[in-house]
């Protein structure tokens, strides 16, 4: 096992992407740590242990942005007008040519305020890859399939998992990434993430080496198990997750001589359960806080993403699971803080500035139904 993970380039297929995903799991280098160097951590930690991180993600994975979900992300604000959002955003969004590169960036910042921060989504498109100057691999997949011709007549891959290339070629999409959304007048990002929620040592050590210290990567298969049990997909991420499974709260993990701070998805994408469900893993997310003491480290996050390409469908859901979660947490005494991080913020007149937000000072309110919503979904607490 040791030889394959040194020598990844001379796996295959899937044989390479268990070499990858194993390589976590005995590499003690890259598994968490306790000691919380990373300067990152100060940002997660919350004024007392009855206070918990209110982490909201829209990811930009790549597919056609549409009207209507671009609608969907502003009614969103209406609804909560003081949570901060990470948008993790593809660079095959600004790989299809130029005229569409300049539109794809008007659309997705119509939906940022000043406070919010960009992430990379880092996947497969092809356009991507090939931006990247690297040769493009189309499998496996996560469905278990093997992508044709015809399926890739405009752009394809998402679906491939990353962990199929190399450091070097790693390394040059994630380049290709910062160059494309600094290109784009989006600053550099604060984060990454991975698409297909299964990551490897080499993406974590080149995201580090290219100054970027959180992840946002790390989902429970429990939160996806569902919707994934009958593919390929669903055994790798309990392959990838078996030996961190409980772990719920922001660490350090060890890359060479850099440190990546993980930042699990407590609640996951909302894209994989019902408000009931998340509903239910809210609960036992506080319960399992509690009385394993985690709430003495002051580390809680609830972490939770919806899809530009969903969003019409799903954002009704996600912000009924706030609610949920804000009356919940105000039944057991805890507050609600949204994460706010430093780095680049899009002013009112579309300019970026260096303006680092005191998180502390911004306490979550009881939010109201935004309007358009109230007719696509029956609201009912739990």
């Amino acid at each position: 096992m040791r030889n394959c993970i040194l020598n990844f380039n001379s796996c295959k297929n899937f044989n390479a992407l268990l070499c990858a995903l194993l390589a976590l799991l005995v590499n003690t280098d890259v598994l968490a740590s306790s000691d919380m160097s990373s300067p990152w951590a100060k940002y997660f930690t919350t004024p007392d242990s009855k206070s918990l991180n209110l982490a909201v993600s829209y990811v930009w994975s790549g597919h056609e942005i549409k009207d209507h979900n671009i609608d969907t992300f502003k009614g969103f604000r209406k609804s909560f007008p003081n949570i901060p959002i990470i948008h993790f955003i593809s660079s095959s969004y600004f790989a299809r040519g130029s005229e569409l590169a300049s539109k794809n960036a008007q659309l997705i910042k119509q939906t940022m305020v000043e406070g919010d921060r960009v992430g990379i989504l880092l996947a497969g498109w092809k356009s991507e890859i090939q931006q990247s100057n690297v040769i493009f691999k189309n499998s496996p997949t996560f469905w278990g399939t093997q992508l044709n011709r015809a399926q890739c007549t405009k752009d394809c891959g998402i679906e491939v998992p990353l962990t199929v290339y190399s450091k070097d070629e790693i390394s040059k999409l994630v380049k290709n990434a910062k160059s494309a959304l600094e290109a784009q007048n989006f600053g550099n990002p604060v984060a990454i993430k991975v698409e297909g929620f299964i990551s490897s040592p080499e993406i974590m050590e080149v995201a580090s080496e290219n100054e970027i210290y959180l992840d946002f990567t790390v989902t429970s298969s429990k939160l996806v198990n569902n919707k994934l049990a009958p593919y390929p997909l669903n055994n790798w991420v309990n392959l990838y997750w078996s030996e961190l499974q409980a772990k719920n709260l922001p660490f350090d993990a060890k890359v060479r001589n850099n440190s990546l701070l993980v930042v699990p998805q407590s609640i996951g994408t909302i894209d994989y359960l019902s408000v009931q469900e998340v509903g239910n893993v809210f609960r036992d997310y506080l319960e399992s806080y509690e009385k394993s003491h985690d709430n003495a480290s002051k580390l809680g996050t609830i972490a939770i993403s919806i899809h530009q390409s969903t969003a019409y469908n799903e954002m009704p859901k996600l912000i009924q699971t706030l609610k949920n979660i804000y009356h919940n947490s105000n039944l057991t005494g805890y507050a609600l803080i949204p994460l706010a991080l430093p780095g680049n913020t899009l002013n009112s007149n579309g300019s970026l500035s260096e303006a680092p937000i005191d998180s502390k000072s911004m306490k979550v309110i009881e939010p109201t139904m935004y309007p358009e919503f109230q007719d696509r979904f029956e609201i009912h607490s739990h």
